[in-house]
């Protein structure tokens, strides 16, 4: 496994372009994004909190298939539903 590069830029949403909702992705290159080679435990979690953080999801999830898989990386729209619970609208 590769060591991160802390000063790297590690923001999947730089992907995104002006008025993009979405981007395809492969598994392999979202983990080097990060500066990682594989999917151990730890690195899955901060890769999923990066997304969280960023208001990003993707689908499938990326720990989920295979390495050379291509997901889909989408803007999540949250809400809050009558009751105060935050909930999660995925773009059209």
């Amino acid at each position: 496994m590769m060591i991160p590069d802390k000063t790297a830029d590690r923001s999947p949403m730089k992907l995104l372009r002006d008025g993009e909702t979405q981007f395809e992705i492969t598994v392999r290159d979202l983990l080097r994004i990060f500066g990682y080679e594989r999917r151990g435990k730890l690195t899955v979690i901060e890769i999923q909190e990066a997304l969280n953080t960023q208001g990003l999801i993707a689908n499938p999830q990326f720990d989920q298939c295979d390495i050379d898989w291509e997901i889909t990386i989408s803007k999540t729209l949250i809400g809050l539903s009558n009751f105060g619970v935050p909930i999660q609208r995925f773009p059209r």
